[in-house]
């Protein structure tokens, strides 16, 4: 094991990427073998966070044939423990019925009290799109709030303002979940 002090975190993300392409290969390969990395500091709680790759359905470029099934065999391996708190990304342009991680997570976890909800990409989403429901919970029984992502682009340098922005700017800026009911947490 390779032992490295850094304090860039883009260091780190190089790193992984480096690791990860020298135990899977650069075909969009999964292994079951973990990238550690070790974060220290009097401000950190002891948590160990697991990146796993996203449930698939058919294989792209040089993956085998059974992606579906290895990925699908990787994941639950994980979020069956009963102390797994999980973490199902939903991209925000994708219906919520098709949502292959939340359809697993409440196989797993029925009550959704170890499962909150990462919508991605709310920057992608259609002018006039309302995703309030979404982000407080109300499209879903979860025990816990959700959370919103604005997606990879920065928000300067898009054609145009998202439904989010519109919705901060009419209020005079503040929380990226502007009504998130704070009493589920």
């Amino acid at each position: 094991m390779v032992v490295r002090q850094l304090t860039d975190f883009n260091e780190v993300a190089f790193e992984i990427q480096t690791a990860t392409a020298k135990l899977a290969g650069t075909s969009l390969n999964i292994v079951n073998k973990p990238i550690t990395v070790v974060l220290r500091s009097s401000d950190v709680p002891d948590l160990t966070l697991v990146d796993l790759p996203g449930l698939v359905e058919n294989p792209a470029g040089d993956q085998p044939k059974d992606i579906k099934r290895q990925v699908g065999t990787l994941v639950r391996e994980y979020v069956e423990n009963k102390n797994a708190i999980i973490l199902a990304v939903h991209q925000a342009t994708t219906d919520l019925a098709n949502s292959k991680s939340l359809n697993l997570a409440r196989e797993v976890d029925p009550e959704g009290k170890r499962t909150i909800c990462v919508v991605t990409k709310l920057d992608l989403v259609e002018p006039g799109v309302d995703m309030t429901n979404l982000l407080n919970g109300r499209d879903i029984a979860l025990h816990h709030s959700n959370a919103g992502d604005r997606g990879d682009q920065p928000f300067a340098d898009q054609q145009r303002q998202s439904p989010l922005d519109e919705r901060r700017s009419n209020k005079g800026g503040g929380s990226l979940l502007p009504e998130v009911q704070k009493d589920r947490l």
